[in-house]
């Protein structure tokens, strides 16, 4: 047998080669070797089929058979079972968790992008965060404005001070008192005038009436004389005055940038803000979707689970082919058959046999007659030597050949046999 299937492999191949036939994958040739040993006969009178495996295998042929069976028992029921209710329900299912997976995913994207998660709490905090901000904000603000009015005071007070201080003097009448008191009068024009829009503890009517006093207390300090010369030096108060005021400048240029930096973050505060009301809409879009999936998730997650349960009742009513035999193996081989294959080597030994001997005569010829010799020779024979006993199967001696023919008398020609 396994000569035969080596010939059989190698003629597959010259065909293969020559374009004859198809080379076939290894489960096509064991799908064709099951094909060419499996039988299917019905039995008379009966409903029942009988199919027959025939392997050299006798375990093998009978797991062979028995999966055979199983499949073709899940296949009938898969052909004949009504509708598809579970395939539709397990299809859409499937669908609508990918759909809910997708949605997530897109939205924890866009939270990520836009930066909204809880719309509430971050709602709620943001706006914490900008009142308190607006809160230190004007109170930066009303420092900042204070601060500008200290220093338009000390820089007015510095405009009425001396930057020189006297150490000797030559008195003569003062004219400063003149001044001061031009002053004083437009100060005070300037207060009533001020009292008509403010009331009296308006800052700036307080301002006003504190200059008008410092004035008249300056007016006050000074002398109806003036120095005729005077022998001065740097005034310490001006000093003083013009350090205050660079004290001042400086924290007015921090408050200033202070204020810039709160209102780049309320800017940003008010942005997020609304960042997070056009962003409300879609994400409520968004979690109403995944609420609606889920709620389809799960009644078609209930119809499936309620069609495996009527699929499997319907499966008894459906399968009605049983198997009435588990596949078992023959005790005696079906293959070879002796009688055949006896039958088979006398007819091939004795048409072997007359075959090499017709062959052996062609290649051959043997003279059994003297008309037989004298048509080979050529020549009429002359006589005939009996062959001597015990000689017919020994061997010829090594030597030159013999010739059969010789010619004997004279005009004429014969052969000695």
């Amino acid at each position: 047998r396994k000569v035969a299937n080596v010939v059989k492999n190698k003629v597959q191949d010259v065909l293969v080669y020559a374009g004859l036939s198809k080379r076939l994958t290894p489960f096509e040739q064991i799908v064709a070797t099951l094909q060419a040993s499996m039988s299917i006969e019905p039995v008379r009178k009966s409903d029942i089929v009988t199919i027959s495996l025939r392997t050299p295998d006798r375990e093998g042929g009978i797991a062979i058979l028995n999966k055979f069976l199983d499949i073709y028992l899940k296949q009938h029921i898969e052909v004949y079972k009504t509708p598809r209710a579970r395939k539709f329900f397990e299809q859409e299912s499937t669908t609508l968790r990918d759909r809910v997976l997708d949605v997530h995913k897109g939205t924890h994207t866009f939270r990520e992008a836009s930066g909204v998660w809880e719309l509430g709490e971050q709602r709620q905090l943001l706006l914490k965060q900008k009142s308190d901000l607006e809160g230190t904000y004007m109170n930066t603000i009303s420092n900042l404005r204070l601060l500008k009015q200290e220093i338009a005071k000390f820089v007015e007070l510095k405009s009425g001070m001396p930057g020189q201080v006297e150490l000797t003097r030559v008195s003569e009448r003062n004219p400063v008192i003149k001044n001061l008191d031009e002053h004083l009068g437009q100060l005070e024009a300037s207060r009533e005038q001020a009292l008509t829009k403010f009331t009296p503890e308006g800052r700036v009517v307080t301002d006003l009436a504190n200059q008008i006093a410092r004035l008249r207390a300056m007016r006050a300090r000074e002398e109806q004389l003036i120095v005729n010369s005077v022998t001065s030096t740097r005034n310490d108060n001006l000093v003083a005055v013009e350090k205050a005021i660079l004290d001042k400048r400086a924290m007015e240029e921090g408050l200033s940038a202070q204020k810039q930096e709160q209102e780049r973050q309320i800017r940003d505060i008010e942005a997020r803000l609304a960042l997070l009301d056009s962003s409300e809409v879609e994400v409520e879009r968004r979690n109403r979707e995944i609420a609606l999936l889920n709620k389809n998730f799960h009644l078609y997650a209930e119809k499936l689970e309620d069609a495996r349960i009527s699929e499997a009742m319907d499966i008894a009513s459906i399968s009605n082919v049983t198997v009435v035999a588990p596949a078992t193996g023959g005790v005696m081989p079906v293959w070879p058959n002796k009688r055949t294959w006896t039958v088979m080597a006398l007819a091939l030994g004795i048409g072997g046999s007359l075959g090499i001997a017709f062959a052996r005569e062609m290649v051959q010829p043997t003279a059994r007659s003297r008309k037989e010799v004298a048509d080979v020779a050529g020549a009429p024979v002359l006589a005939v030597i009996a062959e001597a006993p015990g000689t017919r199967f020994r061997s010829r001696p090594p030597g030159p050949e013999r010739p059969l023919v010789r010619a004997a008398g004279s005009g004429s020609t014969g052969s000695l046999l």
